[in-house]
C-alpha cells in the first residue's frame, strides 16, 4: 500500500528524522474509513496488501458512527474548535499508525488508533517481534500531535510524556499495554507478561514523536530547534529518538485535514452504497 511515503531527513546527532508525505489521499481515506468503522485489525491487513482496501463488512450503524467520528460538531465556537482538533487528531493518529506499519521490517503488533477522544494512556505502542514471534525486538512509544504549534507541543507535552516513561514513572502502564498486545502473538498471559519486560530495557525501547509542521521548517537547524531537548532521554542511540513530520503549507493545516475528512466520509458512503 503506497498511500504514504517516508524519507529520511537530517535533524542532528541526537535525532533520526523522517518526513511523511501522503501520495494517494483516496487510498488513505479508504483505510481511515475502515479504522473509523472499528476494523483496525482488518485495516492492518489492508496496509500489508493482504486484503482489498474495503471494510470486512458494512452495517448502517458502523457507517453512521464513522461519519460522526469525522464530522465537526458543536453549538458554540469553542465546541466547534475542540471537535475539530479532536477529529484532526484522530486522522493524524491514523496516518502515524499506517506509517509505522509500512515502515516495519519485522512482524509487528500495535495499539489501534483511538476511536474516541482521550487524554489517557499511550498515544501508540509499536512492538516489533523477533522472527519466531516469541520476544520483543523493538518497542516504540508513539506520541502524535496534530498542531499549529509543533515546538510548544513537543516541548511541553510530547517530551514531558516521554520522560515519564523513560524515568520509569509509568512502567506498570507500559508493561500492561505491551502484555495486552503480546497476547496477539499467541502468548499466554504469563508468557506475554514475561516477554513484556523488554519494554523497560532501553536496549529495546525507542520513542517516536510525530508532528504536523509548516513547510517553513526546511533546514536541519530548524528541525534541530524543533526537537531540542530530545537528548534529555539519555542512554539511547539516535535511531531510538525518532522525529517525524507531516509538512503542510503554513495556514493550511485545518483545511488539509478537512479535505481528508471529506474524502474519508465519501469513502464510507461508497462502501455503504455498494454494501461492501
Amino acid at each position: 500500500m503506497t498511500c504514504i511515503a517516508t524519507e529520511n531527513i537530517e535533524v542532528d546527532e541526537h535525532v533520526c528524522g523522517f518526513l511523511i508525505s501522503v501520495t494517494d489521499i483516496e487510498a488513505l481515506s479508504k483505510i481511515i474509513a475502515v479504522i473509523a468503522m472499528g476494523q483496525a485489525d482488518h485495516a492492518a491487513r489492508i496496509v500489508c496488501e493482504l486484503e482489498p482496501n474495503t471494510p470486512a463488512f458494512t452495517l448502517p450503524q458502523l457507517c453512521q458512527s464513522a461519519r460522526d467520528q469525522l464530522t465537526v460538531k458543536g453549538n458554540t465556537a469553542n465546541q466547534l474548535k475542540v471537535s475539530r482538533y479532536q477529529r484532526d487528531g484522530f486522522l493524524f493518529e491514523c496516518i502515524s499508525w499506517i506509517t509505522a506499519r509500512l515502515n516495519s521490517n519485522q512482524p509487528v503488533i500495535m495499539k489501534a488508533p483511538h476511536i474516541k477522544a482521550t487524554t489517557q494512556g499511550l498515544d501508540g505502542l509499536v512492538i516489533e517481534l523477533s522472527p519466531d514471534g516469541s520476544s520483543i525486538a523493538r518497542a516504540t512509544i508513539l506520541e502524535d500531535k496534530c498542531t499549529g504549534k509543533p515546538r510548544d507541543r513537543f516541548r511541553d507535552e510530547v517530551l514531558e510524556g516521554f520522560k515519564k516513561y523513560h524515568n520509569g514513572d509509568r512502567s506498570p502502564e507500559l508493561v500492561a499495554a505491551a502484555s495486552d498486545l503480546l497476547k496477539q502473538a499467541n502468548l499466554n498471559g504469563t508468557a506475554a507478561t514475561q516477554a513484556a519486560a523488554r519494554v523497560l530495557n532501553n536496549s529495546y525501547r525507542a520513542y517516536k514523536a510525530s508532528l504536523t509542521t509548516p513547510d517553513s521548517i526546511d533546514t536541519a537547524k530548524k528541525r534541530s530547534d524543533l526537537f531540542k531537548g530530545y537528548s534529555d532521554l539519555e542512554d539511547l542511540r539516535p535511531e531510538q529518538r525518532e522525529g517525524c513530520m507531516l509538512q503542510l503549507p503554513r495556514g493550511e493545516l485545518r483545511n488539509w485535514f478537512q479535505e481528508l475528512a471529506n474524502s474519508t466520509i465519501q469513502a464510507i458512503a461508497i462502501f455503504e452504497d455498494t454494501n461492501v
